[in-house]
């Protein structure tokens, strides 16, 4: 049975999330409407933020997990841009998106099958499951996920919105 204190927090969350965003309040460089844009951007804010956890030497677990999803986020904006997806649209697949990304043109076939293994085999495994992190294991995931930003980038006719180096 959830506790008072974890009832009076999810309606303080519930209240915080239905609330109406002040512009004041959002994040560095997420001030926009514009859905590529804003998932562009927040593969971003993961690099940068696991870059300095490693640099921090630790918190591998949260540096793996945000390299996946810097790689997501660095898909679904090219796909957004090029219309392959549209704004509002529930994708909670991963290979899915990673299909999506061979389409768009980001990989080949046999990268995005490299891509979709690691992914179930490894993501789930230290996310989910018993995956034990290293340093080694996060810098490269890490590193994979700053080069597939960077094609995502020169790809985009926006890429130069990129806040990476802010």
């Amino acid at each position: 049975m959830a506790s008072n204190k974890m009832k009076r927090v999810m309606e303080d969350v519930k209240r915080e999330f239905k609330r109406s965003t002040d512009p004041r309040e959002v994040e560095k460089g997420l001030d926009t409407d514009d859905s590529g844009i804003m998932q562009l951007r927040k593969a971003c804010r993961l690099l940068q933020a696991s870059k300095k956890l490693v640099e921090e030497n630790g918190y591998y677990t949260l540096v793996i997990d945000a390299s996946f999803v810097a790689m997501e986020r660095s898909v679904q904006a090219i796909l957004l841009e090029k219309g392959i997806i549209e704004e509002g649209e529930k994708i909670f697949d991963h290979e899915k998106i990673l299909d999506k990304g061979e389409k768009a043109g980001i990989y080949g076939e046999d990268f995005k099958n490299d891509l979709k293994q690691i992914w179930s085999e490894n993501r789930s495994k230290h996310y989910y499951r018993y995956g034990k992190p290293t340093e080694k294991r996060a810098e490269k995931i890490q590193e994979l996920a700053e080069s597939l930003h960077e094609q995502v980038k020169g790809m985009s006719s926006e890429g130069y919105k990129c806040i990476c180096s802010t």
